[in-house]
């Protein structure tokens, strides 16, 4: 957990999923390589030191702000909601309007509209993705119909935490859920009999028995 996180993403109650796909650091550098090239080629134009100066100072704070802006898709599951953090912006999606939670994939096609890293479909639905990071996720629905794609790094366990929150059901760790698999495959037997069927018992005939008032 960051500074950022530990002030604003830190969620409310039990925090039971934390993710974080940042913008690399290779984007920052391009931004102020550019911001310092529009400069010097300013410069060199003959347009003016000052100018120059002033061009490169505007380009470098739009290239600050715009890595302020993207600096990463953070994901917070915890008893208040899942918490989706796109740059400084912040959306939540409270327990009580989550219907149920399925696997997704990012695709352009499905959310053609939007901008940076939150996208959006001709259906309504929405979709937080980084141009940096994962394309699979979890879809949440909502009431009302609409569904909300959140990509991240792990999306099996982003999945199943919200389905923590919004059934109460406690997640068991993976040592649980190994332990109870093992388990269970020791108690079966290899191949379960089919029921025997017992007859009844018949009792043996005597063989040369004779009835004992013919000898008397």
């Amino acid at each position: 957990m960051d500074a950022f996180e530990a002030r604003y993403a830190k969620g409310e109650g039990q925090v039971y999923f934390r993710d974080k796909i940042p913008v690399p650091p290779w984007f920052l550098g391009v931004s102020v390589v550019g911001a310092v090239a529009m400069a010097a080629v300013l410069g060199a134009t003959g347009v003016g030191i000052p100018v120059a100066i002033g061009a490169g100072v505007g380009l470098g704070a739009v290239a600050f702000f715009g890595n302020l802006a993207l600096m990463g898709l953070r994901v917070v599951v915890s008893d208040a909601g899942v918490d989706v953090f796109t740059g400084v912006r912040h959306h939540r999606f409270h327990t009580s309007i989550i219907e149920g939670v399925e696997p997704g994939e990012y695709r352009f096609r499905d959310f053609p509209l939007g901008k940076g890293l939150c996208k959006r479909g001709l259906d309504g639905s929405r979709a937080f993705v980084s141009p940096f990071g994962a394309r699979r996720g979890a879809q949440l629905r909502l009431k009302g119909g609409r569904r909300v794609l959140i990509t991240t790094n792990d999306p099996q366990r982003l999945i199943a935490s919200v389905e923590r929150v919004i059934t109460g059901v406690p997640e068991l760790p993976q040592s649980a859920r190994t332990g109870i698999a093992s388990w269970a495959q020791d108690a079966l037997p290899e191949h379960i009999p089919y029921p025997r069927v017992e007859e009844p018992a018949r009792e043996p005939a005597v063989v040369g028995e004779r009835d004992s008032r013919s000898t008397s």
